[in-house]
Order: structure tokens, then sequence, then C-alpha cells
């Protein structure tokens, strides 16, 4: 009896452990419901007033791309409350409850234009932490010059006060 109660007590905590070992990471995730949206509209005017350095843009006149203005910010988080705030940066409807819901515009640079996949979520002292990637792709030549790049999130109202947002 003693051998089998010590063996099922190393059982449940090896359970205890694997479970909030597994729930604890995406706790998060979880409590905000974080998911990219693929579908939007977003102004020519935004990407315009919030181009960042280290891209390459099409001169309207040449037709070339040139680097953007070394002195513009790297990137942009943009979080979206109200829909007014949505109208400024898209086109069309929302279909969002701001109620309950808000937005993240991350506007950043890089080579690739895959479909992103979220890989953490957390919350520190008031700030939510996303991170991100692109999905991978093998014997596909699909990298370009550092082009300016959207991801739009989507996530529940929180006790948080910033984002900030990285590309794994």
């Amino acid at each position: 009896h003693m051998k089998n109660s010590f063996k099922n007590f190393i059982l449940a905590i090896f359970f205890f452990i694997l479970f909030f070992g597994l729930v604890g990471c995406d706790f998060a995730k979880i409590k905000y419901n974080v998911k990219i949206i693929n579908e939007y509209n977003i102004k020519e005017e935004f990407l315009e007033g919030h181009r960042i350095r280290n891209a390459y843009y099409m001169d309207p006149v040449t037709g070339e791309y040139i680097l953007g203005d070394k002195n513009l910010p790297e990137e942009y988080e943009v979080l979206i409350r109200t829909e007014e705030e949505f109208q400024k940066i898209f086109s069309g409807q929302s279909n969002i409850n701001f109620n309950k819901e808000v937005l993240v515009v991350y506007v950043y640079n890089s080579i690739y234009d895959r479909e992103k996949i979220i890989t953490d979520v957390e919350i520190d002292e008031g700030e939510l932490s996303i991170e991100f990637k692109s999905k991978n792709k093998y014997g596909v030549g699909d990298a370009s010059l550092p082009l300016q790049r959207i991801v739009v999130f989507k996530m529940k109202i929180g006790n948080f006060y910033s984002v900030d947002i990285d590309e794994d």
C-alpha cells in the first residue's frame, strides 16, 4: 500500500506540473483571446503616415524602390478602441464590438509576406506582450526587399495599458 500511494502521489504531482505548465504558458493568450485578423483594407494615407526605417518604398516618379528615411521609427503599434479610430485607418465597417474588443495594428518591416502565427502572449505590469512569426515555407524563393508590413491583432479588452509586439 505504501508503494502504491507513493507512486500515485508522484504521478499526481507529474500531472499537476504538466497541466499547469501547459496552461500557464498560454494563460494570457486564452484570457485575452488574441487572434490575427487577415481580412482588412488599410487606407493608403495611414500607410504613408506610418512609414518606417529600414524598409523600401516605391518612388512614384521613377517607379524604383528607395530606402525609407533613417530618422523614421522602426515600428508602430496602434491601439484601436473605437469605431472612429478604426475609420481613420481602415475602409469599410469594422465588425468589431468595441465594448468588448480592441484591435492593435502593428507596422514593421520584413522580407516576408507570409501567413503569421502567434507564438506567445503575456501580460506584465499592465503591458500586453504579443510575439508572432511568419509560417515557414520551404523551397520557395519568396523573400523580397525589406518592405513595410502590417499585422492586425484582435483581442478582448483587458487590464493592460500598452501593447508590445515582437516578431520571433
